[in-house]
């Protein structure tokens, strides 16, 4: 299982690398470091989730191995 730190130094990665060309204006450069901050969050977003269900996963493997060993 992946801890969230791992997630989220992935996902930092792999946006680390992106630089945009020099922006003609400054709305450009906003509206470029806006979007690249919403891939970042959708990014960490979607890692999140992921750690969530991971855990949650292993918490129903976990209960159904203690009702394995009950019965």
């Amino acid at each position: 299982m992946t801890s969230s730190a791992d997630l989220k130094a992935r996902a930092n990665a792999a946006f680390a690398g992106q630089h945009a060309a020099p922006a003609a204006s400054p709305v450009d450069q906003a509206a470029d470091a806006a979007h690249e901050k919403i891939a970042r969050l959708k990014a960490l977003r979607e890692a999140r989730e992921k750690a969530e269900a991971d855990r949650a996963e292993a918490a129903r493997q976990k209960a159904r191995r203690a009702r394995a060993v009950k019965s």
